[in-house]
């Protein structure tokens, strides 16, 4: 009886860790807290997002963004370029590390990366 009892609870509480939300009603709170300053908090639902949904990018493009607010621009560029390891064509990461560099005081790297992006997204390309 003791190991039923056992069992049923284990399966209730792993039920319960692995519980589901609307990803795009989570996203849109973070992205309010971010906006207003709240860094911390709007991480901490940013990563339980992407604990769920780990290819959810514009999550992780987010993210990126509140670490380089936040100055952590180290961890803004390893968050970043973990989505552009599986989408080299995305433009949103592409402008975002961007940003990072010019907000870390890297110009020189922001340029390359620069040049970069557009090698692989040629529709951003200004017309002649």
């Amino acid at each position: 009886m003791t190991r039923i009892l056992l069992a049923v609870f284990l399966v209730t509480s792993a039920a319960q860790s692995q519980e589901r939300f609307d990803p795009d009603d989570a996203f849109r709170q973070a992205r309010q807290m971010g906006f207003n300053g709240n860094y911390e908090e709007s991480s901490r639902l940013c990563l339980k997002i992407l604990e769920q949904y780990p290819n959810y990018s514009d999550v992780r493009v987010f993210l990126g963004r509140l670490h380089a607010w936040n100055e952590q621009y180290d961890l803004a560029r390893q968050t970043l370029l973990q989505v552009l390891s599986g989408n080299p064509a995305d433009t949103d990461t592409w402008s975002a590390l961007i940003d990072v560099e010019l907000c870390s005081g890297h110009p020189d790297q922001a340029l390359q990366y620069s040049e970069e992006g557009l090698k692989l997204t040629p529709a951003y390309l200004p017309l002649a």
